[in-house]
């Protein structure tokens, strides 16, 4: 898929000054599918201009903070792309871990690792963690469910700590879309654009100048 954020990327890639830009405005547009984000940056003397629009069409996931943007990357290559494209999974286990403390924080820097900001480790094993230490000591049940990638993670760690996993599979990705009312397959091509500490998951992205 092609993009349109070569200047937005120039401005906010090559600027040296600490404090380069930042998000100041979000709309999302539900009946569109399309989430838009309004960036200000210092003006540079090739392009004259201080803010943008980026208008982020089919979008999956995003996260935005207040935090300076000093890079801009387009990412067509990542673990969090895989984790919404890829089959999806449930993940098993049957034995008691020595020390489930030591498993379940085993676990969760695995997570952190493979996914990091992008997919929170609460998400996928649906506990807390003083709760999943409960659960994993209880020796037998459903530990996660998330991407078959993500999964077969989990369950290496689990071996690790001599814990017997079981992958099952859980069908085909889907997303849930405003305009059609209903779920359907995500897009095809996805693309994740990181703007500092925040971040959107989407199938395309336009940048325009004001």
């Amino acid at each position: 898929m092609d993009h349109d954020l070569e200047v937005l990327e120039q401005v906010l890639g090559e600027n040296e000054f600490d404090h380069v830009g930042v998000i100041v405005g979000t709309t999302w547009l539900p009946e569109a599918e399309r989430f838009d984000i309004v960036v200000r940056a210092r003006p540079t003397p090739d392009t004259g201009a201080g803010q943008w629009s980026i208008a982020c069409h089919s979008p999956i996931r995003w996260a935005i903070t207040e935090s300076p943007i000093v890079e801009a990357e387009l990412l067509d290559d990542h673990p969090a792309l895989l984790d919404i494209v890829d089959e999806q999974a449930e993940l098993y286990f049957r034995g008691v871990a020595a020390d489930p403390a030591a498993l379940t924080d085993a676990l969760r820097a695995a997570h952190d690792r493979h996914l990091g900001m992008f997919v929170a480790f609460e998400d996928q094993v649906n506990e807390t963690a003083e709760g999943l230490r409960r659960h994993i000591a209880g020796g037998y049940g459903k530990l996660a469910g998330g991407s078959k990638a993500a999964m077969t993670l989990l369950a290496d760690v689990l071996l690790a700590h001599g814990v017997a996993p079981n992958i099952l599979p859980a069908g085909p990705p889907k997303r849930w879309s405003e305009r059609q009312g209903t779920w359907v397959a995500p897009p095809a091509s996805l693309t994740l654009l990181v703007l500092g500490d925040s971040w959107v998951i989407a199938e395309q992205f336009l940048a325009i100048a004001h």
